[in-house]
């Protein structure tokens, strides 16, 4: 069977991607990725994912042409989604089954994050804006300035970004980009109410202010973004052992005796880990 290469005869729809400036063609993404999702999905429970299908296999299990499926098969291998062999046909991708099947929201998330990363068009992007707002005009000027799209295809493809970065829930209560973030990080609530919980040993500090010196209460939360408390902050994700991520959240006018603080913080968490280990290594070398 021979393959038409993808985005090859283009409909008026695809033709109007070729730059004005005489810049190479590029494929913008033209279908955004949970749509493209419900798109292969069908393709892998109709047709099976260990083999290679033809754009006609395809549509006709869509109910569809060939030719009014191009846009989707493009979409398809730029999110990792479908992989093209020419003159076979085009196979679901390992990738797909993260997003369709994942362990875990975890796994989900990471794999939401590589399928955005993918295209070509969309990886300045994630450069450019992560932990900054996503101003949807300045996506639409990156399509025309980097890859010359007409205006009106670049409002489009700007579109598509912005709705993937909402679905996906990469863009916190201001629209900061936080694909960057892990998941379910681990904030601590500094002053907050949960600081009563946090002390059950009533320890008190040295300061002689009668406040208690104790490590703040932890919070594992997919909405740390969302709290106006941490509204101006700046967020810093730390990648520590075991591949897990800490991450330190400041405000913009921190300052030097700001630093001193937290690093004072810090010597608790590691003098209670210390502790924690001398206890449980005792507990250990304890006749049986």
């Amino acid at each position: 069977m021979n393959e038409e290469k993808v985005n090859g005869n283009p409909s008026l729809e695809d033709e109007s991607q070729q730059p004005n400036d005489g810049r190479r063609r590029i494929s913008y993404v033209s279908k955004d990725l949970k749509t493209m999702i419900d798109f292969v999905a069908k393709v892998y429970n109709q047709l099976g994912h260990t083999t290679y299908h033809s754009n006609k296999a395809i549509a006709t299990a869509h109910g569809l042409s060939p030719d009014s499926i191009k846009l989707q098969l493009s979409s398809g291998q730029q999110y990792k989604l479908l992989e093209l062999k020419h003159g076979t046909g085009y196979k679901v991708h390992d990738h797909f089954q993260k997003l369709y099947l994942p362990r875990n929201e975890d796994e989900k998330r990471s794999a939401v994050i590589e399928s955005l990363k993918n295209p070509e068009t969309y990886q300045q992007l994630f450069k450019d804006y992560e932990y900054h707002v996503v101003p949807q005009e300045g996506v639409k000027n990156h399509f025309i300035r980097s890859f010359g799209l007409r205006e009106e295809i670049a409002t489009k493809a700007a579109q598509i970004f912005m709705d993937n970065l909402q679905e996906f829930e990469l863009l916190d209560s201001r629209g900061v980009l936080t694909s960057a973030m892990p998941s379910k990080p681990v904030i601590p609530t500094i002053n907050g109410k949960d600081d009563e919980k946090s002390d059950p040993g009533g320890q008190q500090d040295n300061s002689g202010d009668g406040q208690k010196n104790h490590l703040p209460t932890v919070i594992h939360s997919n909405e740390y973004t969302e709290n106006s408390k941490y509204e101006n902050h700046i967020w810093i994700p730390i990648h520590i052992t075991k591949g897990q991520t800490a991450v330190f959240a400041y405000p913009k006018e921190i300052t030097e005796n700001d630093i001193k603080i937290v690093e004072h913080q810090l010597g608790g968490i590691l003098l209670r880990i210390r502790l924690e280990n001398e206890e449980k290594n005792k507990g250990d070398e304890s006749p049986k």
